[in-house]
């Protein structure tokens, strides 16, 4: 959950809660964009098609995207909220720009959660 930028958003506005934008000329926030809008509009794929998708690393890519601390991982979705508030208006429409500007940065925090996840689980229980 912590690789959901939204969720190392800003308090003032309660993680993009409170930041007002359309999607693809429906209102929303930025919150929901990135919770579920985002991830429905980019591919229509299952759970599983994400995941053979995305799951392309060597061994050593996979060492590497799962390096670091906690701190680290949450610092570095802060730092992705930070460059989609200083990226995205408030009242903005956003549609296909939008998905073509950040969908990298999606499936990298996709990438990096599946990762991360498994190698704290490994780490509990292996």
């Amino acid at each position: 959950d912590m690789h959901c930028p939204m969720h190392a958003g800003r308090l003032s506005d309660r993680g993009g809660n409170g930041f007002k934008v359309k999607w693809f000329g429906q209102d929303t926030n930025l919150h929901t964009i990135w919770d579920t809008r985002f991830i429905e509009s980019a591919r229509k794929w299952s759970y599983t098609e994400w995941q053979l998708q995305l799951d392309r690393c060597s061994r050593k890519e996979r060492k590497a995207n799962s390096s670091g601390t906690l701190r680290q991982w949450f610092d570095d979705t802060v730092s992705a909220a930070a460059h989609l508030y200083a990226t995205t208006s408030v009242g903005a429409n956003l549609s296909y720009q939008y998905l073509y500007d950040h969908n990298a940065l999606l499936e990298r925090q996709l990438l990096y959660a599946g990762y991360r996840l498994a190698a704290m689980l490994n780490d509990i229980f292996g």
